[in-house]
């Protein structure tokens, strides 16, 4: 099955094409590149943290998309993607996953470090997390 896993360099690739199309039409929406939404996720650092959300607007975006792997280490790894969705309309995450419940401790943890570390528009309670249970039919080939 060699070269038919998703890894961070299609998320990646994927992500930029989508903020690429949505930059020349909406300003209100980003997706954070795999590596950023690691990092927010890993890292003790507040600082580091504070500047990465800053960098990349998201107290003033209407819409962030987050691509969430299950890996909860420094290192390299993880075996699967999950995509949280961040509402400021709603002020409520979305998560939907194929596999339930594969990449809820990563994204409960991406959620405090976005909610204690940001600002005060993003309600302090991790309740607000919503899973969407996705289903495909269709096996990707």
């Amino acid at each position: 099955m060699e070269g038919k896993w998703i890894n961070d360099n299609v998320v990646a690739f994927v992500f930029n094409e989508m903020q690429k199309m949505h930059d020349s039409k909406l300003k209100n929406i980003v997706f954070v590149r795999p590596a950023m939404t690691h990092m927010i996720k890993v890292s003790n650092d507040e600082n580091d943290i504070k500047m990465i959300i800053e960098d990349l607007g998201l107290r003033k975006v209407d819409y962030a998309f987050f691509s969430v792997n299950n890996n909860l280490s420094e290192k390299e790894g993880g075996s699967h993607w999950s995509l949280m969705i961040f509402s400021r309309k709603e002020n409520t995450f979305y998560h939907l996953d194929t596999i339930s419940g594969m990449n809820d401790g990563s994204v409960a943890l991406l959620i405090r470090k976005l909610i204690y570390i940001s600002s005060s528009s993003y309600k302090r309670d991790i309740s607000m997390l919503e899973r969407i249970q996705k289903s495909f039919t269709k096996k990707i080939e």
